[in-house]
C-alpha cells in the first residue's frame, strides 16, 4: 500500500516577460520546489510534493493541471480521465461534484486565466492574493509574494488564535489573502476572482429520519472512514493523531489502530495546572 500523492503548490502570475522570469528565477533558487513550470502565459507554477509524493505524469500536465491532492481517487491518472476533470473545471464547474472524492487542484488554459478547485473535505488549504495573480497552499509562501509585504490582519488573526479553522469572509491571518472555502472553485480572469460553490452539504430539505435510514447512514460512515483510512494512513506508522479524548477522535484511533491495525501515534495537550487526565 502506497501513501496518496500531496504536494503544495504556489502559482505566480506576472505579465511583464522580465517580472515572470525573475518569479521564475526565485522560485529555482529557493529550493523548497522540487519543480519550477512556465505553464499558460504569465503563470510561473513551483511544485513542493510532500515525502512519498509522486510527480503529477505528462497527461496531468498536458492538460494544463497541477495537483495537490485528491489526483487519482478524482481519476485524473491517465491522459483522458485529466482531459475529462479540466474540461469539468473549464466548461461545467458546477459538476465537479460528480467525482469521486477530495481534491485540490489548479487548473491553466491558454489564456491568462485561471481554475482553483478546493477539496470538499480534504486536508489542502487554499490561499488567493493579489487579486488571484498569487494562488498558494501555504500561508506564507503566498504572503511573501504580497507587493506591499505581509500585514496581520486583527479579525482573521484573532479568529485563527482560538484553534478553530473559521475564516470570516475569508479573511485569513495576513491581510490581503484570501482563503477560498471548502468545497469552492474561483474562476480567475482578467476581472478579478470569480467565486462559485460546486458542492454544499446543506441541502433545503431533509427527509424524515427512520431507525432504517439510520442504520443505513451509520454502516455508510463506519465504511467510508475505514475505507478512508486503510487508503490514506501510513502502514510504516508515520501517523499522528491529535486525541482530545472525545468520541471523534477516540473513535478514529479505535478503528485505525483497532479495526485496522495500523501503527498510530496520538498527542494530547493538557494544561500546565488543575485537572490532569493520562491517557494510555
Amino acid at each position: 500500500m502506497s501513501l496518496p500523492p500531496l504536494a503544495n503548490l504556489l502559482a505566480v502570475r506576472r505579465d511583464a516577460p522580465a517580472d515572470a522570469d525573475a518569479v521564475e528565477r526565485g522560485l529555482r533558487e529557493d529550493g523548497r520546489f522540487a519543480e519550477v513550470v512556465r505553464t499558460a502565459p504569465g503563470w510561473v507554477v513551483g511544485i513542493a510534493p510532500l515525502p512519498h509524493g509522486t510527480p503529477d505524469p505528462p497527461g496531468v500536465r498536458a492538460a494544463g493541471l497541477f495537483f495537490a491532492e485528491g489526483r487519482d481517487v478524482a481519476g485524473a491518472s491517465t491522459r483522458e480521465g485529466a482531459a475529462n476533470v479540466a474540461r469539468l473545471a473549464r466548461e461545467r464547474p458546477e459538476h465537479l461534484a460528480e467525482l469521486p472524492g477530495d481534491f485540490t487542484f489548479l487548473a491553466f488554459g491558454p489564456d491568462r486565466g485561471a481554475r482553483v478547485v478546493r477539496s470538499a473535505a480534504g486536508r489542502v488549504p487554499v490561499y488567493l492574493a493579489d487579486g488571484g495573480r498569487v494562488i498558494g497552499t501555504r500561508l506564507g509562501w503566498v504572503a511573501s509574494m504580497l507587493p506591499a509585504g505581509p500585514e496581520l490582519d486583527p479579525l482573521g488573526t484573532g479568529v485563527w488564535l482560538t484553534g478553530l479553522p473559521v475564516f470570516p469572509d475569508g479573511r485569513s491571518p495576513v491581510r490581503g489573502v484570501e482563503v477560498l472555502p471548502r468545497g469552492a472553485l474561483a474562476r480567475i480572469d482578467e476581472s478579478g476572482i470569480h467565486r462559485a460553490t460546486y458542492w454544499d452539504p446543506r441541502p433545503d430539505r431533509l427527509q424524515a429520519p427512520t431507525e432504517t435510514r439510520f442504520r443505513e447512514h451509520a454502516e455508510r460512515l463506519r465504511s467510508t472512514l475505514l475505507a478512508t483510512l486503510s487508503a490514506e494512513l501510513d502502514p510504516a506508522g508515520g501517523n499522528l493523531l491529535s486525541l482530545s479524548g472525545g468520541i471523534d477522535s477516540s473513535s478514529l484511533l479505535g478503528l485505525a489502530g483497532g479495526t485496522l491495525g495500523l501503527p498510530v501515534s496520538a498527542i494530547s495537550l493538557v494544561p500546565a495546572s488543575g485537572p490532569k487526565v493520562e491517557v494510555e
